[in-house]
């Protein structure tokens, strides 16, 4: 009987959670060749902002570290 845990940030909808589901499910029924009944799937949801860390920062500080600025927009220059 496999079991798995999968840790998730909150924001996924029960659509997206029952189809990843179907599809680990599957995988782990093709690669291990045991009846889809015998797996199990436990799914953890953290809050962005609480006990989940990434290279030591939440990930919603990360982001803003990461994201790149915006490039200016290149002035078109006008021929006289």
């Amino acid at each position: 009987m496999p079991i798995m845990e999968i840790h998730l940030l909150e924001g996924r909808t029960t659509d997206q959670k029952d189809r990843m589901a179907r599809a680990v499910t599957q995988a782990l029924v093709d690669s291990l060749d045991v009846p889809v009944e015998s797996v199990r799937i436990l799914v953890t949801e953290h809050h962005a902002t609480e006990g989940f860390y990434v290279g030591g920062m939440p990930p919603h500080k990360r982001r803003q570290t990461l994201t790149p600025p915006a490039p200016a927009l290149a002035r078109e220059e006008t021929l006289a």
